[in-house]
């Protein structure tokens, strides 16, 4: 606030400065700074700074038409040796102007205005320009990132961008903001730089598109939305289906809703335990619904008119507003009324109903298939002059058969010369369920799970402390604790745990832990196994589906890794810290790999480590850490 009124406080004092001087090339050179203050006000959407500004602009090129003309063209030189320095500062009010506010979103998308306003500079060859819009970028950097730490809650420390990515709408807001930069780039003629604007933009549009892929943008209150829908909607798929007979997909629907209320729990206790995110899983959920108006009686059929529109291109409608009324007839017995007088609307709004009785017969089916009901739009002209038709709109029937509800906007017609008025009908049939079985749609969607196999830290740990040791698994007193198991596992004469059971337990928690992408750090080895995947692809096409599945995980894993570094959510220092702890745990891998036998899985690991350390050794020796 202090900030916006010492930029009001500027424009009153110079415009009153200015407007007592004499030169042309003062006021002209005032008014471009002004033009300016305008301009960048409202990038940012500062109505105040903007008016103000536009109202001192004004009396600026008043009080320059009363002036005369420029001074000898020797004046106009010393004035033009002047010119950088009165650029600079031009940029120094603007950079004013956006320091005054405090979006993060908008100061970052005027962080990217200078950058390409400092192109355009260099590229004109005004270095000093470029360097003082350059300079004006990198003070708002430092304006974005006070304010982004500023609204972080008492007690709290900056958050670590590289182990949480950006969430949504910050995604979206940086999508925008890229948008507008390739834009001003193409303007400027920087296409190199539109160029490399459009890739991040597509980047992020890609990453947006996976987010339900991916599950890394939801938050606590997200997913226990997401998983309260899935339940109430597997009540009702179960309910559906029981009802109709279909135990099998009523009791898979039951068990999916027992397993999405669990999850309801666990996302609570870990939300309320301050516990980090749990992994995501989605799975395709295929389900049909059944349709059916249940306010209705099995023998009824009602009609809704909702309103019409455009009823003026007709030949015998009035120029003004009309009193208009709808006559209808199906055809069936008792199936003609007259719906109540709209008086003068343009658009006139019905809402009206009727309900008729139906014999459902196979007469009825022919009728419906065959006939059409006729709505017309009558227009009354007062006791002596009675009513005229203003459109006709005809609607077929024939969607009654395997529908319960028809909505339709109908076009209408002249009665007689059947020339389309323009008009339209808004109307609704509706039966309690179709003449020839069941309304019943069928659904593809991808519902979301906890990933339970890979729980949160606080859980794993104390899943182990009420570990039950292996001496007493043939004990009484554990019988009861796991007689949920099959019964061999607690059966008296259970061999006991050998060693290579263990090592084999060990070894497939381990091959879980390496194979994992999520655990892959770096951007060269996610490299690597893109390429051998796309090898594999070529060679084993048996297993084709499995590759592909892994080789899209690994694509998303580059997509987000690219992403963070390129909109600065993960540092260059950040990301050689977590390839160096990659690197350690690669190690104890590759030594746990050799202790269980599995070689080919050690050399892997070696390949990785290889690759790992050659990373990071090029970027030490470039200096950039």
């Amino acid at each position: 606030m202090a900030d916006q009124l010492d930029i009001l406080d500027e424009i009153e004092v110079e415009t009153q400065r200015v407007r007592a001087s004499q030169s042309a090339d003062e006021v002209s050179r005032s008014a471009r700074r002004m033009q300016q203050r305008v301009d960048a006000a409202r990038r940012i959407n500062n109505t105040v700074i903007e008016e103000e500004a536009r109202a001192a602009l004004a009396q600026l090129e008043a009080h320059l038409a009363t002036l005369p003309a420029h001074a000898a063209p020797a004046k106009e030189a010393a004035a033009a040796t002047t010119m950088i320095a009165t650029d600079a500062t031009i940029v120094e009010q603007e950079l004013a102007v956006h320091l005054a506010s405090q979006d993060v979103a908008t100061v970052e998308q005027s962080i990217q205005h200078f950058k390409v306003r400092a192109v355009q500079a260099k590229r004109a060859g005004q270095s000093t320009m470029a360097i003082a819009y350059l300079r004006a970028s990198k003070q708002l950097a430092v304006h974005a990132t006070s304010l982004a730490t500023a609204s972080l809650p008492e007690g709290k420390d900056v958050p670590d961008e590289a182990a949480a990515p950006p969430d949504i709408e910050t995604l979206k807001s940086r999508l925008q903001a890229y948008k507008v930069a390739a834009v001003e780039a193409k303007r400027a003629g920087d296409l190199a730089q539109a160029r490399e604007h459009l890739g991040i933009v597509k980047q992020l549009q890609l990453v947006l598109e996976q987010q339900t892929t991916t599950g890394m943008t939801l938050d606590y209150r997200q997913i226990r939305a997401r998983l309260t829908e899935q339940i109430e909607l597997a009540t009702t798929i179960a309910g559906t289906a029981y009802r109709r007979g279909d135990k099998e997909t009523a009791l898979h629907f039951h068990k999916a809703k027992k397993i999405l209320l669990t999850d309801v729990e666990w996302i609570d206790s870990l939300q309320a335990h301050h516990q980090p995110m749990p992994l995501i899983d989605y799975r395709d959920v295929s389900y049909t619904l059944e349709t059916s108006n249940d306010d209705l009686s099995v023998n009824e059929l009602e009609l809704v008119i909702h309103r019409a529109w455009d009823l003026h291109g007709a030949r015998e409608a009035s120029p003004g507003p009309m009193d208009v009324f709808v006559q209808w007839d199906n055809g069936l017995e008792g199936g003609k009324g007259t719906s109540p007088t709209v008086a003068k609307q343009r658009e006139p709004v019905f809402d009206y109903r009727a309900k008729q009785t139906i014999q459902r017969n196979r007469m009825l089916q022919r009728h419906v298939e065959r006939k059409k009901m006729v709505l017309d739009v009558m227009s009354y002209r007062g006791f002596l002059r009675g009513s005229v038709c203003i459109g006709r709109a005809t609607l077929k029937l024939d969607g009654l058969l395997k529908h319960c509800t028809i909505d339709e906007v109908v076009p209408l017609m002249e009665p007689n010369s059947r020339r389309a008025t323009g008009g339209q009908l808004q109307v609704t049939l509706r039966l309690k369920t179709p003449l020839l079985g069941p309304d019943r749609t069928k659904h593809e969607e991808r519902w979301l799970y906890l990933n339970h196999a890979t729980p949160a830290p606080a859980a794993t740990t104390a899943v182990k402390e009420v570990e039950t040791p292996k001496a007493a698994v043939a004990s009484p007193s554990t019988k009861a604790a796991t007689s949920a198991n099959p019964p061999a596992v607690v059966a008296a004469k259970s061999p006991p745990v050998t060693a290579a059971q263990a090592d084999s337990e060990q070894l497939e928690a381990l091959l879980h832990e390496f194979d994992s992408v999520d655990q892959m750090a770096s951007n060269m080895v996610l490299e690597a196994e893109q390429e051998r995947l796309q090898a594999q692809l070529q060679t084993k096409p048996a297993n084709a589906a499995e590759l592909r599945d892994r080789l899209q995980s690994v694509q998303i894993k580059l997509n987000m890794l690219v992403l963070q570094v390129q909109t600065e959510a993960l540092t260059l220092p950040a990301y050689i810290e977590s390839v160096r702890q990659s690197i350690e745990k690669t190690k104890r891998h590759a030594l746990q790999f050799k202790r269980l036998r599995r070689m080919d899985k050690a050399r892997e690991a070696m390949q990785r480590l290889k690759i790992m350390q050659q990373e990071v050794a090029e970027v030490e020796q470039a200096g950039l850490v």
